[in-house]
C-alpha cells in the first residue's frame, strides 16, 4: 500500500453554537475554508453552545457513515458559502433539518450524542440567531 493509499482518520466533538453577533464575511470565509478560525472560536467561547456529539472529521467517501452528528456537521457547513459568506439564521425550516439529522437511522454506526429532546429545546431557544457548528479533535 502507498502512502497515497493510507489517511488518518480521527473523530471531533461538535457543538452547535447560536449568536446575535453578526460576523463579517471575510471571518466566516475564513473559518468556513479551514483558514484562521481565530475570531469565530472567541463568538463560540462566548455564545450559547450544545455538545452535539461526537462524528468522524468528514472525507470524501465517509459521508454516509457518519452518523447523526455527522449529519448535523455537514448541514450547518453546507449553509455557509458564496455568495455572501454569512452564518445562517436559525429558521424553524433549518431547526427542522437538524433535527432529521440528528434522528438515528438503522444503518447509522455507534455514536455518542446529545439527546433529541435536548437538542429540540436548545434549537427552539434560539430561533432567528446566526448558527454555525464547532468542532475540536477528541483528546
Amino acid at each position: 500500500m502507498s502512502c497515497h493509499d493510507q489517511r488518518v482518520e480521527f473523530e471531533v466533538d461538535v457543538w452547535v453554537t447560536t449568536t446575535n453577533e453578526r460576523v463579517d464575511a471575510d471571518n466566516v470565509r475564513s473559518y468556513a475554508k479551514g483558514k484562521d478560525a481565530s475570531v469565530m472560536l472567541a463568538v463560540f467561547e462566548r455564545s450559547p453552545s450544545l455538545w452535539v456529539g461526537t462524528t468522524q472529521v468528514p472525507l470524501p467517501d465517509n459521508e454516509t457513515t457518519r452518523g447523526p452528528v455527522g449529519r448535523v456537521f455537514d448541514t450547518l457547513t453546507r449553509s455557509i458559502g458564496p455568495p455572501d459568506w454569512a452564518l445562517p439564521t436559525l429558521t424553524p425550516e433549518l431547526r427542522d433539518e437538524l433535527r432529521a439529522g440528528l434522528a438515528a437511522r438503522p444503518e447509522d454506526p455507534p455514536y455518542r450524542a446529545v439527546a433529541p429532546e435536548e437538542f429540540a429545546r436548545f434549537l427552539n431557544d434560539h430561533i432567528g440567531a446566526y448558527v454555525f457548528q464547532w468542532s475540536r479533535p477528541l483528546e
